[in-house]
């Protein structure tokens, strides 16, 4: 049967198989018919389908609670037919969900934009909490394959300048630093695939080589690297500047917003959204962000900021016209209020402090509201109201 019907080998493993067959043997099942072509592609089959669907109802169901990730990763079947797997990630717990055959289509990002929007929509957006392109397991994979042979090292040596970077997971932006590698490397790597070199090489492996072959010449491939290192350069920028030893507490709060802003234009750029749109994954990269920072921020960045004399300068306030300088934005106030009452808890000398800052924002902005603001410092008995007008400044 294997051998005069071309059946897999590995059908030997498959334990229905194994249990069909140990079955036929112990029992008597004398009358007995298979089923038919007609039953198995109609009726039997969608009956499986509804099983399937019962087995894996329990993973949908944690999905909600859990949040689900979107792995996508193109292919090639034996008619060399361009395919997109989508597949639903939870808790360690894998479930495909479709395959859609791309012939005849342009792969560019916004067609695979839609694909992906489709699968949303499917899943649950309020579900999803991230899209896996898998482009980091792609280039560690070519990685290894040309780093692990001597030869195939040697033909990168020669269409490349540059080395490959062997980075562990636990540095510093590991995977950014690796794809800003390849993105360097990328018309060395395709000059070599392309080469008679490469194309006379044996290997016992022709597979990953084909895998190496097809994802460096693939543009769509390419692409989902930009945007990987488009959106997260902003972040990436960030906490270098920060994990120096140049001072930049008084930098932090602003450079946080600048930040956010630079992700969200990176990501509405690449899904062609206007900026009052929604967009369902900047969503869920503003909220991990958000998140963040609330964690990490403290009272002490916003008294930096509000000390910064640059804040209240004409340019960097003409930059954008919803900045505000510091003494004018309701949050850092805030915020500089509860620093200040943790370093000076004695009320007479917190109205000192506050007068102090009010002379220092004068100097960049004429009286008005300030004077007025700082009126009832003068009455240390009546907190309450101190407190009040201490928010005002």
């Amino acid at each position: 049967m294997f051998y005069s019907a071309g059946l897999p080998f590995t059908l030997a493993r498959n334990p229905y198989f194994q249990a069909a067959f140990t079955f036929a043997a112990d029992n008597n099942i004398g009358g007995y018919l298979p089923p038919g072509y007609n039953s198995m592609r109609t009726t039997l089959l969608q009956k499986e389908k509804e099983n399937i669907d019962r087995l894996c109802a329990p993973i949908r169901a944690g999905w909600k609670d859990k949040g689900v990730s979107i792995v996508s990763h193109g292919w090639s079947d034996s008619q060399r037919r361009p395919l997109i797997n989508f597949m639903a990630v939870s808790d360690g717990e894998a479930m495909f969900l479709k395959s859609v055959d791309c012939s005849g289509e342009t792969k560019d990002s916004h067609f695979i934009f839609m694909l992906l929007k489709e699968v949303i929509q499917e899943v649950g957006h309020e579900k999803v909490v991230q899209l896996d392109f898998n482009i980091v397991g792609d280039v560690s994979a070519i990685k290894y394959f040309i780093m692990n042979h001597s030869m195939r090292l040697s033909m990168f040596n020669e269409f490349v300048g540059l080395k490959l970077l062997s980075i562990a997971e636990t540095r510093f932006a590991s995977m950014i630093v690796m794809l800003k590698r390849f993105k360097l490397i990328k018309c060395g790597l395709q000059n070599m695939v392309i080469s008679e070199k490469w194309s006379l090489y044996k290997d016992d492996n022709l597979g990953r080589a084909r895998m190496v072959e097809d994802k460096t010449l693939d543009d769509l491939w390419w692409d989902s690297i930009d945007y990987i290192l488009a959106f997260t350069a902003p972040i990436y920028n960030m906490i270098r500047i920060c994990d120096t030893d140049k001072p930049c507490l008084h930098l932090i709060y602003d450079m946080w917003d600048e930040m956010i802003e630079k992700v969200k234009k990176a990501i509405y750029f690449h899904e062609l959204k206007r900026m009052d749109e929604t967009s369902t994954f900047y969503e869920v990269v503003d909220g991990i962000l958000v998140d963040r920072w609330t964690k990490n921020s403290t009272p002490f960045h916003c008294l930096a900021h509000a000390l910064n004399p640059k804040y209240y300068s004409e340019q960097w306030l003409n930059e954008d016209s919803s900045r505000v300088p510091p003494h004018k934005d309701l949050e850092i106030n805030q915020e500089r209020q509860k620093c200040l009452k943790r370093y000076f808890p004695n009320l007479e000398d917190r109205n000192k402090i506050n007068l102090k800052y009010v002379d220092f924002a004068n100097t960049f902005e004429d009286v008005g509201i300030l004077e007025v603001a700082t009126l009832s410092l003068d009455e240390p008995e009546m907190e309450s109201n101190v407190i009040l007008d201490e928010d005002a400044l």
